[in-house]
């Protein structure tokens, strides 16, 4: 309407400018005709000499001249109005254009999106709608209808859906208020949460003071509480797994009040910090106060397994990278001996390693369970980071990654066989790590007895057997020697073979005893492997009837049952069995 109104304006005016324009140009062309009659009449008078005529003609030319001049003024004007005017419609023409191409462009679009409508095959049935038995139990009278059957046709299936969408946008609402409602709650804890962590925050460093202030006391009663304060916030900033084992350790320590045993934190605390977000001048870790742990967070930081986990990259199998352990280690500490058990933890493996330091051979913790050597990796999930989708662990590497310690950190993986894993009792893990050490020990007396040719219980008064160059062989040499296949290149040793020589003075014969000593000692018995030469040619014995003595030997050796079990002098009891037996052989006595 008010379109239709500015052009019928605009056509009016623009009439008006041109009949105006004409009239000008015709009263220009008419000033000009007579101009130039004035200037012809004005030379005739001049030629004639007519200075009356030549004066009146020429103020009339003057007049004319004016005349001209302010009509090309008028005209002036003029153009400068229709350049105007032209800028004006111009700039109406490009926005009409625009308009058109716009409308252009949405008729199409309306087109195109009408087409695909209509050619649009709808769903059988719409996804996350609520399902039909909790629409039919729980629609209102007013949307409730019977689910149309197999043979209904289309108009019913359409009924029963717009109802169904009827009610599946009240439930929306429904579910949008209480939604609404929650966050209201939620918006109220969070500001009742935020008034309590102020007020604890400010009970913070009254409790900070209050503890330098009772460091004193502490020292006069006894009691290092201050101590296990730095402890466990030091055990703050260990990974997930083994803060669960520090826990585990610390728990079985004060329940059996065990005073034989420490638990304690080892590593770079700066750089455990720092790997977890945190800077080291904001946390110190003061050997009389605990550092303080922010309020309004958990105390226990994010682990930094899960922190590294979009970290990991390919590495190569024995990459140093993929064994760098994280700076904290949890040490397990038996004061009597000087015993220790360190628990470390590989992130990019993410694994609990477990290493024995002491007096004994580092075999010690070696099938501590059944079938838990220690020498491959229990997280099948290794094998799939490398191409051949094989893994082997390290086998140089000092620490093992056995599944007791995995179990022990909480960290379960699916087992090859898809057998379920016992579930290890922490109370069972020392009473077994507490054997094994005695075990250990008491065999490593008998051998360093035996190392001198001195065994115990056969005193030098009853000694007419005498036992030379006992000493350890490798697996190879004692393949070597007894034809019989070790497992040389295993990662973790499982077995220990010594080699010895038995004779009896003024006999014709020399025993050979080659022994396999395995790291489930004395569960496990030690095997004696025999050989029977002469003297002094050790060339081997023929003897039928010498032979079937050997064997009987032999037998009894297998037979023989543990005398001393307190002790667990089990090695030193077989070679006592064996140097009687042998000695009734020299005899020709029966064996």
């Amino acid at each position: 309407m008010n379109t239709t109104n500015d052009t019928d304006t605009n056509g009016s005016a623009s009439r008006k400018r041109k009949l105006y324009h004409l009239e000008h140009t015709t009263q220009c062309a008419r000033l000009v005709a007579e101009l130039k009659k004035v200037s012809d009449q004005l030379l005739q008078a001049k030629l004639n000499k007519d200075k009356a005529a030549v004066a009146s003609l020429s103020t009339a030319g003057a007049l004319l001249l004016i005349q001209l001049r302010a009509c090309n003024r008028d005209a002036s004007d003029l153009i400068e109005e229709l350049k105007i005017e032209a800028n004006i419609e111009k700039e109406r023409l490009e926005k009409r254009t625009l308009q058109l191409q716009q409308l252009l462009y949405q008729r199409n679009y309306f087109r195109k999106e009408i087409k695909r409508c209509t050619e649009l095959q709808p769903k059988a049935e719409i996804e996350d709608l609520v399902p039909v038995a909790d629409f039919i139990g729980r629609a209102p009278t007013d949307l409730q209808l019977p689910e149309p059957g197999p043979t209904a046709d289309k108009e019913q299936h359409h009924e029963f859906m717009v109802h169904r969408l009827q009610f599946e946008l009240l439930e929306r609402k429904r579910l949008r208020k209480d939604l609404e409602l929650k966050n209201e709650e939620k918006k109220k804890k969070e500001e009742e949460h935020a008034s309590r962590v102020k007020v604890l925050k400010s009970i913070q460093d009254n409790l900070a003071g209050l503890a330098q202030s009772a460091a004193p006391l502490q020292q006069y009663f006894g009691k290092p509480i201050l101590q296990r304060s730095v402890l466990f916030n030091m055990a703050q900033y260990l990974p997930s797994p083994l803060y669960t084992v520090f826990s585990q350790l610390w728990a079985y320590k004060e329940a059996y009040e065990d005073g034989e045993m420490e638990i304690s934190v080892a590593g770079n605390a700066e750089e455990a910090i720092e790997l977890n977000g945190k800077s080291v001048k904001d946390v110190m870790i003061s050997p009389l106060v605990a550092a303080p742990v922010k309020l309004g967070q958990t105390s226990r930081p994010t682990p930094l397994f899960q922190k590294k986990k979009k970290e990991i990259v390919e590495l190569d199998n024995n990459s140093d990278e993929l064994y760098k352990a994280h700076p904290l280690e949890v040490v397990l500490q038996f004061l009597l001996p000087d015993d220790s058990v360190r628990f470390s933890y590989l992130p990019q493996l993410n694994l609990i390693t477990v290493a024995y330091t002491g007096p004994l051979d580092a075999s010690v913790l070696v099938n501590l369970f059944p079938e838990d050597s220690g020498a491959n990796s229990p997280n099948p999930a290794n094998a799939q980071r490398f191409p051949k989708q094989e893994f082997q662990f390290r086998p140089a590497h000092p620490a093992r990654p056995y599944k007791w310690a995995q179990t022990l950190g909480s960290l379960e993986f699916p087992d090859k066989e898809s057998q379920p894993r016992k579930n290890i009792q922490i109370e069972e893990l020392m009473q077994r790590l507490k054997l094994r050490m005695k075990i250990r020990r008491s065999l490593k007396t008998q051998l360093d007895l035996l190392a001198k040719d001195c065994i115990p219980g056969y005193t030098a008064a009853s000694r007419t057997m005498k036992l030379s160059g006992w000493h350890e062989i490798t697996p190879t040499d004692f393949t070597a020697a007894t034809g019989i296949a070790t497992n040389a290149t295993d990662a973790c040793p499982q077995t220990r073979y010594f080699t010895t020589s038995f004779k009896r003075t003024g006999a014709s014969y020399l025993l050979d005893a080659y022994v396999e000593v395995g790291a489930e000692y004395p569960v496990r018995r030690p095997v004696f492997h025999l050989k029977l030469s002469n003297m002094p040619s050790k060339a081997p014995v023929t003897d039928s009837k010498v032979l079937e003595q050997l064997n009987a030997i032999d037998a009894k050796m297998k037979a023989t049952a543990d005398h001393d079990a307190e002790e667990n002098m089990v090695l030193c009891t077989k070679i006592q069995t064996l140097l009687s037996a042998f000695e009734s052989l020299t005899k020709g006595e029966p064996v």
